[in-house]
């Protein structure tokens, strides 16, 4: 199951690259970058903090706009693999209602479903 939520960490993070690329430097994209640059190496620990980092300054700079949506998924499933489920729900449900509510932010909904589905359990 670990290997899963890697592998979906990985599409995730190919996903959001380019758009996230894309931005002039700012604090959102030092820590996604940081966040990919754990996930490669395998460190879910580092991972898990960047991913709050990112998320964190995603929302004071654009709400639930932007790469947010993005990010508290991928925060949701970084702490699925490291078995914080708990503290999953709640970036899995701001995803889903990103998801739902703006198509256009680019969070797969049927991810986003999933992934708030197994932070519940």
């Amino acid at each position: 199951m670990r290997r899963l939520w890697t592998a979906c960490l990985a599409i995730l993070a190919l996903g959001a690259g380019p758009a996230v690329a894309q931005q002039q430097t700012n604090p959102v994209l030092e820590h996604y970058r940081a966040y990919r640059a754990a996930i490669e190496r395998g460190d879910t620990i580092t991972a898990e903090a960047e991913a709050v980092s990112a998320l964190r300054a995603s929302e004071q700079r654009d709400g639930d706009s932007g790469r947010t949506g993005v990010l508290a998924l991928n925060l949701a499933i970084v702490r699925l693999t490291n078995d914080h489920a708990a503290e999953a729900v709640a970036p899995a449900a701001q995803a889903l209602r990103v998801a739902e509510t703006n198509p256009a932010a680019g969070v797969d909904a049927l991810m986003a479903r999933i992934v708030f589905a197994r932070a519940q359990l």
